[in-house]
């Protein structure tokens, strides 16, 4: 018997198109990248200007750019620089739950041409291996040693209500250099009257002038700013160009204004020899403090677990080189004083503000006196204050250590380089709450710089360094609290992968 055949045509309803991805993984030696210019670079920030470096030959100033500070800034500009405020002008999507994209002052660049990867690299395979680390992406975009368990760290960035590393410090190492434009002001009166270009006072009521446009003339970094101050103020008068680069904010997910007042940034000890973090330098002689405004995530009730975790390196104030144990250098406090519109305040005007008391009641102050830091609370009614020696083997505070203040459940405790000091348990029963600003190196107006009297009060500015300084609305365990004592800045991630 033969065969039969039937033929039919096809329609759109006999076949499927299924679509799926596909991958190809290519692995590299430090031999074979250079082969498929994957290459490595070493690159760092500096105060100069960029204009001036070049990676061409023909570069008229004869200066190369062997510190790839064009491919630093190039990086910054795609991926780092604004990342929360502006996610729309960054070179990827940005996850602010998952990532957290700290630039330092230097870092370390692997170039990966697109012709490899195609649209993007796999999310979880990249894999780095060299003689100290195996480094590896964990799916979301961040770079970490391979094992790390990164639930030992406090990874949720709407926990850290505060965080100040300072993470661009670096940028202020050197004042006396002018950074980014040159800003010129457009002034106008009260009729929309354009006036000339000039500085006006307050006292010009008749005039009342303000500024209506804001331009960048030219850029003018790394030039020599000659009427630079030695000290860090926060210009509070100063009309914002670019709201995005030109606020004194702190670094946390919050983005919390705040102002610096008579303080520098140096290098600290913290790091590697190829990297240190930034720390802030504080000077009880010149009146040197941070305010933050009163901010409701900061205002932790009796009962509220929260957790303060800062680097500390206290520099002597006495003529015997020493920490007087009649003074309390007050390192962070929210108490006593709160900011309010005074008589005859213009609306939505900061121009006529005052400092006043914001009652006997407070969520925390931190304070040194002699070798010791004291932690305390109040309600009003009832104040608790434990205390502990930071001196360790080495017979003085006078050296960098980590210090981390917090409420767990009903303790009050101080951990000094990640071992318990001192505890307490919380007798507190009204409310701590108040509208006080938060002060850091200082407790507000009522405090005394050493020029002044030290009978009029034992509250005296702090002297030295403050660096990494977090607060966090919940407490931590001991695994927790040791892994954010040695990574300095409170992260298991290294960097992040492009």
């Amino acid at each position: 018997m033969g065969l039969s055949y039937v033929y039919k045509r096809f329609t759109p309803q006999d076949f499927a198109v299924i679509p799926f991805n596909a991958h190809k993984q290519y692995n590299f030696t430090s031999a074979s990248a250079a082969e498929f210019s994957v290459n490595h670079y070493s690159s760092s920030y500096t105060s100069e200007s960029v204009s001036i470096y070049s990676s061409a030959s023909s570069n008229p100033l004869g200066v190369f750019d062997s510190i790839n500070n064009i491919k630093y800034n190039q990086v910054d500009h795609l991926f780092y620089r604004n990342y929360k405020k502006n996610p729309s002008r960054k070179k990827d999507l940005t996850n602010h739950n998952k990532q957290r994209r700290d630039l330092y002052e230097k870092a370390n660049i692997l170039s990966i041409p697109s012709g490899l990867y195609g649209y993007q690299v796999r999310k979880g395979s990249f894999y780095l291996s060299s003689s100290t680390h195996e480094i590896v992406d964990d799916s979301f975009g961040n770079l970490l040693i391979s094992g790390t368990n990164v639930s030992n760290y406090p990874i949720d960035p709407q926990e850290n209500v505060f965080r100040l590393g300072p993470v661009k410090g670096f940028k202020k190492y050197d004042l006396s250099i002018h950074d980014g434009y040159a800003v010129f002001n457009t002034f106008y009166d009260k009729y929309e009257n354009r006036l000339p270009n000039q500085v006006f006072n307050e006292g010009t009521q008749h005039i009342q002038p303000h500024i209506k446009n804001t331009e960048r003339k030219f850029w003018r970094q790394g030039q020599k700013n000659a009427a630079a101050f030695n000290t860090y103020t926060t210009n509070n008068k100063l009309n914002i160009y670019n709201p995005y680069e030109d606020l004194d904010e702190d670094d946390s997910y919050f983005s919390t204004p705040l102002q610096y007042n008579n303080v520098t940034f140096k290098k600290s000890s913290l790091g590697n020899t190829n990297h240190k973090f930034p720390t802030i330098n504080f000077n009880s002689a010149t009146s040197s403090f941070i305010k933050i405004n009163e901010t409701p995530r900061l205002n932790f009730n009796a009962q509220e677990e929260f957790c303060i975790s800062f680097y500390i390196k206290p520099d002597a104030t006495g003529s015997q080189n020493d920490i007087s144990d009649s003074e309390k250098r007050y390192i962070l406090a929210k108490s006593t004083t709160k900011t309010i519109p005074g008589s005859g305040n213009l609306s939505g005007s900061n121009s006529n503000l005052i400092d006043t008391s914001a009652g006997p009641q407070y969520p925390f102050e931190i304070y040194l006196q002699s070798q010791s830091l004291y932690f305390a609370r109040s309600d009003g009614d009832t104040t608790n204050i434990i205390n502990g020696e930071i001196t360790a083997s080495g017979g003085t505070c006078q050296r960098t250590s980590h210090i981390l203040c917090q409420l767990s459940s009903s303790k009050i405790q101080i951990w000094f380089d990640g071992t318990k000091i001192a505890e307490t348990t919380n007798t507190l029963i009204k409310s701590t709450k108040n509208k006080a600003n938060l002060y850091i190196g200082s407790k507000g107006p009522t405090t005394s710089t050493d020029d002044q009297n030290t009978n009029i009060t034992s509250s005296h500015h702090f002297n030295g360094e403050l660096g990494n300084i977090n607060i966090w609305n919940r407490a931590f365990n001991t695994n927790t609290i040791k892994k954010i004592s040695s990574s300095v800045n409170a992260s298991p991630y290294r960097r992040y992968v492009l």
